[in-house]
């Protein structure tokens, strides 16, 4: 809901109250088809041009290396029907379906 309340130019709770269910789902599935770039990697693929523009040793740099490092997350990763569960009782609740 975050990616596409900010590529709506809206709050997660304005979008919320101003979408449907069925349209944000829409838009979820929109958002898988066409994701919006990642900032990291369009910087760091341009940090990596100019480097290798400006450097003499820019053949062995790569992409990675201009990009923040993240952290795995502890424990185990979440299934793909675990994160759609989760995200059904995220639309439910602002729905007002859940107890």
């Amino acid at each position: 809901m975050f990616r596409v309340a900010l590529r709506l130019g809206m709050t997660v709770d304005e979008l919320g109250r101003r979408m449907s269910a069925d349209e944000l789902m829409e838009w979820l599935a929109f958002d898988r088809i066409e994701p919006y770039p990642d900032p990291y990697w369009v910087g760091g693929e341009i940090s990596l041009t100019v480097a290798r523009c400006l450097s003499t040793r820019g053949s062995g740099l790569k992409r990675e290396d201009f990009m923040p490092r993240r952290r795995a997350a502890p424990g185990r990763v979440q299934s793909p029907a675990e994160g759609m569960a989760r995200m059904d009782a995220v639309i439910a609740h602002r729905r007002g379906d859940s107890p």
